[in-house]
């Protein structure tokens, strides 16, 4: 398998094979999140001001959620690690590395060489409880830069992949990603530095249909996403920078369609309404002070 720029995408959707969403849930707990010093534009100003109670209180009402829908059946299962003391921002589970599974079936995790000395911190706990799910760890060259789920995004129910790169994560890491998980992976260079994750700026919702942030992205790399997808809605930067909008988290189950995301968006929320989405508004203003909303705050697995 192999990586792909626009003028190399010689597939169609129709023609990858079928693959089922992961749907358990892992998430960080808060216990040492604070912001330390400046990784992103969003945390300039923001140095020593997180709200800890607050940010407590949002972190489990979001949890709450992922709990109810358990119940629910709508999610296979919930789990949770205990934040690390020199790891103040592991809550943002999405990003010390990427689930993926084999067509034969084999589970298998790509862990991060993130950018940041704190975050690097992280990985050896992801590391640990995947080996215990049985999963077939695959680590990259050190020398390569790779920040997780945050910058690999799967199309949604192909065997196709996303990969963000320019911010966070080097483009010659996800060519050792395709090859490895022999899957393809389709190149998004990133140009904005409010959107320094694939995350906080794509959203696929279906097969059919992406919500994305123009500006973000090179204007080949947006190429790339309007000939994969039938249905492109265009974001605003405004919108997105405000309110995270794009840093939501879709879970579809068969028929059910859910959606947690950060209040306030009024596009984002109406188109995924008008695509039968149930949506939980949550509070992620704490978090936002570190650059990140509820898709980076879990990390969604097989």
């Amino acid at each position: 398998m192999k990586t792909y720029d626009f003028t190399e995408i010689d597939f169609r959707i129709e023609q990858l094979a079928h693959i089922q969403p992961p749907l358990n849930v892992l998430t960080c707990t808060p216990d040492y999140f604070e912001v330390k010093d400046i990784k992103n534009v969003h945390m300039k100003g923001n140095v020593g001001k997180v709200e800890v109670s607050k940010a407590n209180s949002q972190w489990n009402f979001i949890k709450n959620i992922y709990l109810q829908l358990e119940t629910e059946g709508k999610l296979q299962s919930y789990h949770e690690l205990p934040g690390l003391k020199l790891a103040e921002d592991m809550v943002f589970a999405a990003n010390p590395a990427a689930a993926w599974v084999s067509n034969e079936g084999v589970k298998q995790l790509v862990l991060s060489n993130m950018v940041h000395p704190s975050r690097q911190l992280e990985v050896p706990a992801f590391k640990e409880f995947f080996l215990n799910l049985g999963y077939q760890i695959i680590a990259l060259p050190s020398d390569l830069h790779f920040e997780g789920n945050g910058d690999l995004i799967a199309h949604p129910n192909k065997r196709l992949l996303y990969g963000g790169y320019g911010k966070r994560t080097h483009k010659a890491a996800h060519e050792h990603i395709a090859k490895s998980l022999q899957t393809p992976v389709v190149l998004l260079q990133l140009i904005d530095d409010r959107f320094y994750h694939l995350d906080t700026c794509f959203h696929p919702i279906d097969t059919d249909t992406v919500l994305v942030c123009p500006e973000a992205f090179s204007l080949e790399s947006f190429n790339s996403i309007k000939k994969l997808f039938k249905n492109v809605i265009r974001i605003s930067a405004q919108e997105n920078a405000s309110f995270f909008a794009l840093n939501c988290n879709t879970i579809v189950n068969g028929s059910d369609k859910i959606c947690i995301i950060h209040y306030g968006s009024t596009t984002v929320y109406n188109h995924l309404i008008e695509h039968g989405f149930q949506i939980h508004e949550v509070d992620t203003s704490e978090f936002m002070k570190s650059g990140g909303s509820v898709f980076c705050m879990k990390l969604m697995y097989y």
